[in-house]
C-alpha cells in the first residue's frame, strides 16, 4: 500500500541542532525497528520489514482513528518521512 506521508526534512532545517546525528543513525536502521512516521492525520509508528537503500516497507503498530490504516497495514515509505525510531532490542 502506498501512502502519502509528510517530509521530515523541513523541521531538520528548523531545529538542525536536534538532528546533526539523525541521518547516520537511520542509515542504521533494519528490519524490526520502529519507526515514526505521519500523515496529514495524525502520526502512527511502523515496524520496519524491508531496507532497500532509503526506501522502506512496514506494518502499521499503532491504531489512530483519524487515518484509514489498520495495525498490520503494509505501508512504503522513505527515510524523509521518518521523524523518529526506536531499535529493536534484538538490532542493539
Amino acid at each position: 500500500m502506498t501512502n502519502q506521508f509528510i517530509n521530515a526534512n523541513p523541521i531538520a532545517l528548523i531545529h538542525p541542532e536536534d538532528f546533526e546525528s539523525y541521518y547516520e543513525e537511520l542509515s542504521e536502521l533494519q528490519p524490526g525497528d520502529s519507526v515514526e512516521i505521519s500523515t496529514d492525520q495524525g502520526k502512527l509508528w511502523v515496524i520496519i520489514t524491508k531496507v532497500r537503500g532509503e526506501e522502506f516497507k512496514g506494518t502499521v503498530n499503532s491504531y489512530l482513528s483519524m487515518i484509514d490504516l489498520d495495525i498490520g497495514d503494509e505501508v512504503s515509505f522513505k527515510v524523509s518521512n521518518i521523524f523518529d525510531y526506536t531499535q529493536s532490542f534484538a538490532n542493539q
